[in-house]
């Protein structure tokens, strides 16, 4: 089998993170032929290893973006908090 049909058949069941134990299932591959694969997929950047064991396909998450956190002083919630008229 090669290399991309693995992340094909990988792509098809609609996950974005697998174990080795996963990928045998899914690819029927012996697990040192795996692992061979599973390193050159790694170094091409179609793969990311997670953990040991753990791999995940980068396109399969949305990459999120982090806003800042509003910060509010302890001081300026007390104030407001206390003042007549304010909600």
């Amino acid at each position: 089998m090669k290399d991309w049909d693995l992340v094909e058949r990988l792509k098809a069941t609609g996950r974005g993170f697998y174990t080795v134990a996963d990928m045998e299932k899914i690819t029927g591959l012996d697990r040192p032929s795996l692992y061979v694969s599973l390193s050159r997929l790694s170094r091409r950047g179609v793969l990311r290893r997670a953990a040991r064991n753990l791999y995940v396909l980068p396109d399969a998450f949305p990459r999120w973006r982090v806003w800042p956190p509003i910060c509010t002083s302890l001081a300026t919630s007390l104030s407001r908090a206390s003042s007549p008229g304010r909600v």
